[in-house]
């Protein structure tokens, strides 16, 4: 019961214990993002969409790296939006910053909206891996990257950090679903650590022919 009630925070954070399991997220995810965020090499102008922002800690760096272009978060959690939107205000004010309510198999964006996608630690709690990916190929432009950072089960299940209603997954499934869905893995950083070690892929949408 406690395991299914954490999972449901982790996975989509409401309420006061929600903005403590942010914080929570932040601190322990904070090498993670750094180096997802760094696979990605956004360039300045690029429109960049993170997906499960949480506690929002990449939305600054992305901000930062995106310069002119416009960022995007989208979130399962009412809680961690309006805790965005509080936080971020002056992005939001300037029109280089939205959040938004939603989930990765239905994204809410036209296609081909983004050249670059961030998502970490969210893959465990996705129901339909391979829409997700589809989704996400939809939404990016030719030759935009997604970074997909996870720790694989080997570590969860080693380090017990899975609470009940998680989706466990290998590194080589994880690349199968993204080649599936179309993408072109172009690198695979690990971080070994025995307990929270973790795995960012980087895969590019092919440009158009010719």
């Amino acid at each position: 019961m406690l395991g299914r009630a954490l999972a449901r925070q982790l996975s989509r954070p409401e309420g006061v214990l929600g903005r403590i399991v942010a914080r929570l997220m932040n601190r322990f995810n904070r090498d993670m993002s750094r180096m997802a965020i760094a696979a990605m090499e956004v360039a300045r102008g690029d429109d960049v969409l993170e997906i499960g922002f949480g506690g929002g800690a990449s939305l600054d760096p992305l901000l930062v790296a995106a310069g002119t272009g416009k960022v995007t978060g989208l979130d399962l959690s009412e809680t961690m939006v309006l805790r965005a939107q509080r936080r971020f205000a002056w992005a939001v004010r300037e029109g280089r910053l939205q959040v938004r309510l939603g989930q990765v198999e239905h994204l809410p964006f036209a296609g081909e909206s983004f050249d670059r996608v961030l998502t970490s630690n969210t893959i465990y709690f996705w129901a339909d891996a391979r829409r997700a990916l589809a989704e996400i190929f939809r939404v990016l432009r030719p030759c935009g990257r997604l970074s997909l950072a996870f720790s694989p089960r080997s570590v969860l299940e080693r380090g017990r950090l899975h609470p009940p209603g998680f989706i466990l997954r290998d590194e080589a499934e994880v690349l199968q679903l993204a080649k599936g869905a179309g993408f072109v893995v172009g690198r695979v950083d690990r971080h070994e650590h025995p307990a929270r070690g973790f795995v960012i892929i980087a895969a590019d949408k092919p440009g158009r022919a010719g």
